[in-house]
């Protein structure tokens, strides 16, 4: 186990996804309470510059959201039988938020390794090698906290590919907010925009 304050893998995992990774798949689950029981699972796309694709598997089956940086807007088919029925949305929009209030546009694995970076810039971080993972916990200092009230981050990241296998936050009384399971994980598949784009009939 290594013990240090800044660096190491996890500047090593942003600068991958900045510069090698243009744009991955993966199939995430989600849990907001310390139960076993998973609250939502998703496929989700990536294609640089900021492309979102996020097909619903649990709850809401079959609707699909999508966010398009060239327009800067997202885009809601709530019900897969009615395609043509698509709601234009600002991806702040509080209808298309999850339960920890995050944003489309800001759904990225980048955005969660930055939002990690912040923690630690005034905070400590614990690295820990095991079993084909790299796992960083990282706690801010001083009651310093990011996107509100996270004040502590687990993440996993493969060795291999330094891609995120689990990642966790909780606040400052020690309460998950939020983790998620990376499964099925494709790293730069073939993709283009207009897979992202929502077609109306």
């Amino acid at each position: 186990m290594v013990l240090i304050s800044f660096g190491g893998p996890l500047e090593e995992a942003i600068r991958v996804f900045e510069t090698e990774y243009r744009s991955y798949s993966y199939l995430m689950k989600v849990n907001h309470d310390d139960t076993e029981d998973i609250d939502m699972v998703i496929r989700y796309y990536y294609l640089k510059p900021g492309f979102v694709r996020m097909e619903m598997v649990k709850p809401f089956r079959g609707a699909l959201l999508t966010y398009d940086p060239e327009t800067g807007r997202a885009y809601l088919r709530p019900f897969r039988r009615l395609r043509g029925f698509v709601l234009d949305l600002d991806p702040g929009s509080r209808l298309i938020r999850g339960p920890s209030n995050h944003r489309v546009d800001e759904s990225d694995v980048l955005t969660l390794l930055y939002t990690v970076r912040d923690l630690l810039s005034k905070g400590s971080q614990r690295v820990e090698e095991k079993e084909g993972t790299v796992l960083i916990e990282v706690v801010g200092e001083e009651g310093h906290k990011v996107r509100g009230n996270i004040a502590r981050f687990v993440i996993k990241l493969s060795k291999e590919t330094l891609f995120p296998t689990y990642a966790a936050s909780f606040d400052e009384d020690g309460d998950l907010i939020e983790e998620v399971f990376f499964e099925e994980v494709v790293i730069n598949p073939d993709l283009s925009p207009e897979f992202f784009r929502i077609k109306r009939r």
